[in-house]
């Protein structure tokens, strides 16, 4: 096995273990079902800002949710792989929840909390691109009921895909943990590739 694609365990043990050492993790994510050069100048870029970085690939459902029938091209394995022979790619890792909707997968994210212990605080993007799925009121509860601080890049907050009343309101309103509000964080990578492309 490929020892740069991690499970969700493992990287939780990892990170725990870099954030000891005191290393920049740079995470990304995406499908790269078919691998170009804007993806390899993109990584190249993210890979500049850290010391480490981690991918997080999506699974081949959820690449066929996002780019339609027919796709992917390569099964998840065979991107992961491609991925990993990259120099700049450290780890690969992702996982979603998808029934009909995206949702964070609670159980995941427990179990990455329960193998680094040490987790200083979970960043949430919402809504998400390019799926437009957004962070719901009850995901918010249920985030702050695991007692890290909560960082919500709402880069396209105010922009929704469209109109539902679940939707969490900004983190800057939120009491029940120690929480913040950024916009742009999940901005920043796409802007270095399109720079870079030039």
């Amino acid at each position: 096995m490929n020892s740069k694609i991690l499970t969700l365990d493992q990287l939780g043990t990892e990170s725990g273990r870099l954030r000891e050492e005191g290393k920049r993790v740079v995470v990304s994510n995406g499908c790269f079902d078919i691998l170009h050069v804007g993806h390899v100048r993109y990584l190249a870029a993210a890979r500049k800002l850290g010391d480490v970085l981690v991918v997080g690939l999506n699974g081949d459902d959820s690449v066929r949710q996002l780019k339609g029938g027919g796709r992917p091209v390569n099964r998840e394995r065979d991107r992961a792989e491609v991925l990993t022979a990259l120099e700049s790619v450290e780890t690969v890792h992702y996982a979603l929840r998808w029934d009909g909707e995206w949702h964070l997968d609670f159980a995941s994210l427990e179990t990455a909390l329960d193998a680094a212990p040490r987790t200083r605080a979970i960043l949430v993007v919402s809504p998400g691109n390019p799926t437009g799925a957004y962070l719901k009121q009850a995901e918010r509860e249920a985030l702050a009921q695991l007692g890290c601080p909560l960082i919500c890049d709402e880069v396209f907050a105010d922009y929704p895909a469209f109109p539902d009343p679940r939707r969490a309101r900004t983190a800057a309103a939120w009491d029940e943990v120690l929480s913040f509000a950024l916009s742009g964080l999940s901005k920043v990578m796409p802007l270095l590739s399109s720079q870079m492309n030039r």
